[in-house]
């Protein structure tokens, strides 16, 4: 027996199978997860819009509720099309967990015919509450904001529903008439989240292609999605982003229907890295968002190590590694003193040397290049640090912050933590051979990559085996009488690289 992830989904039924509940029934076939129901209402519709529908009452749905109890609860619950928000909201408030909940609050069908009556603002903000996910096309959030007594723009009026405790707002874009489908994410400010790249970016948007063509139940599909995500355990922002990637592509088979509201083919679940053309991606806009030019780094970093003194970094360099950062978490009063030294080392030894976060001081030093943490590179100013010359190398360790860095098209990418990292605690999970595989597949085309986290002198062999050229090492490089040793069984696995042209200065 195999133990599957829960998807609940509390919708109407469609005759013509192209949204509500059937539409979760697709998503978690395809991507290979349980999946149950709870039906609020019966409906009689087709591509040409809704001809009736039947309701079904709360004493009901405390039957179907107390009949999936007796299975055990859910991994995420997605809440559809309610024929009574009035009544029904205050029913799901008494028995959904927040985090799990994925509201796609459909106030009214595309074609027709399913209106919701509008509940107190009292009755709305007990429920938000209840959600961990709200996903509104543009009017349905100016009707959600104004039964809360807002009228303002699209940020004052997710503020509104973020106010009130869901914890993030992803407006969807299919009904806009933006060049591209804008998919913006908002999630709570200063939330004390354990996802790092909530913290660092609370808001940002995803850009795709606008296909030319009407679907049926497009929303219920991506909410779906995005649902299924969470309950096979992926952080949100991933979840977000793997949901538009595969709306995207569903939207490009439809199958015909005479009304010409066409259905979704819901092949299986797309990753972005899947996709054969960097064209296809999904665009990130996040702050900071300069059009910069940065300038290009080494082919291959080759065996890149991180240091934090003088003597330890002499000592590689006598070795000769491909490329070093220099990292100092304790500065003190000779911090400046000994960048300079460092950098100037690096530059004689034609060694690439890279400044954890501090930009400022790299400018002024003249190093090679910085690299930037997630957090770092949101304040960062990163016009200054193009026209300044430098390179730069970006951290990161999911999905999403993988796409935002490409957006800005830096010197390298790093990914990681590949293993649990041996020098320090991070809030990310180790990537494993799979995901780091599939990343390199897809970028390291594109640019000079490495990758970072518990990589040793045990394990590099594995990790080269991913096709791998560059990893960045602390512990198995870390001063002692045998470090020519680890040096040299690394070596084995990461042979030097050429050198370009490239003036290290």
């Amino acid at each position: 027996m195999i133990e599957r992830p829960r998807l609940l989904t509390i919708a109407a039924t469609d005759t013509s199978g192209g949204a509500g509940i059937h539409a979760d029934a697709q998503v978690a076939a395809a991507f290979g997860i349980d999946h149950s129901v709870l039906v609020c209402a019966i409906t009689a519709q087709s591509s040409r819009g809704v001809q009736a529908l039947q309701p079904v009452d709360l004493t009901m749905a405390d039957q179907q509720w107390h009949a999936l109890q007796q299975d055990g609860g859910a991994d995420a619950v997605r809440v559809g099309w309610l024929p009574d928000l009035a009544s029904w909201l205050p029913w799901l408030s008494e028995r959904l967990l927040p985090a799990s909940v994925v509201w796609d609050p459909v106030l009214s069908a595309s074609l027709g015919g399913m209106h919701s009556q509008a509940p107190s603002a009292e009755v709305l903000s007990t429920w938000l509450a209840c959600c961990g996910l709200v996903t509104p096309n543009t009017r349905e959030l100016a009707q959600l904001a104004s039964w809360l007594g807002c009228q303002g723009n699209e940020a004052e009026q997710v503020q509104a529903l973020l106010a009130h405790g869901c914890q993030m707002v992803v407006v969807t874009g299919g009904d806009d008439s933006h060049e591209q489908v804008l998919t913006r994410v908002y999630t709570q400010l200063n939330v004390d989240t354990q996802y790092p790249e909530q913290a660092a970016v609370e808001t940002f948007h995803i850009g795709q292609q606008r296909w030319q063509v009407a679907v049926h139940g497009s929303g219920c599909h991506f909410s779906a999605a995005l649902a299924a995500m969470l309950a096979k355990g992926m952080r949100p922002y991933d979840a977000v982003l793997q949901a538009s990637v595969c709306m995207d592509q569903w939207l490009q088979q439809p199958s015909p229907r005479p009304g010409g509201y066409h259905h979704l083919h819901v092949d299986r679940c797309w990753s972005w890295y899947e996709l054969s053309e960097s064209s296809d991606w999904p665009e990130i806009y996040a702050a900071p968002e300069a059009s910069v030019e940065f300038a290009a780094a080494e082919p291959s970093l080759g065996l890149y190590a991180l240091v934090d003194t003088l003597e330890w970094l002499q000592q590689l360099l006598a070795l000769g590694v491909d490329t070093l950062q220099w990292r100092v978490k304790q500065r003190s009063a000779s911090y400046r003193d000994d960048m300079q030294q460092a950098i100037t080392a690096c530059q004689q030894a034609g060694v690439p040397l890279y400044i954890n976060d501090d930009w400022q001081s790299a400018i002024a030093l003249g190093a090679y290049g910085v690299h930037l943490g997630q957090e770092d590179l949101a304040t960062a100013d990163l016009a200054a640090i193009a026209d300044a010359g430098l390179r730069i190398g970006i951290s990161t360790h999911t999905d999403f912050e993988v796409l935002r860095a490409w957006q800005l098209r830096p010197s390298y990418i790093a990914f990681g933590p590949v293993h649990p990292p041996l020098s320090k605690q991070l809030k990310y999970p180790p990537l494993g051979y799979p995901c780091l595989s599939q990343w390199w597949r897809a970028l390291r085309p594109q640019l000079p990559l490495t990758c970072i986290g518990g990589i040793t002198d045990d394990n590099i062999a594995q990790v080269v085996a991913q096709g791998v050229d560059s990893c960045a090492i602390v512990t198995s490089l870390m001063p002692g009488a045998d470090l020519a040793q680890r040096h040299a069984r690394l070596r084995r696995h990461l042979p030097s690289v050429k050198k370009s042209s490239l003036e290290i200065a």
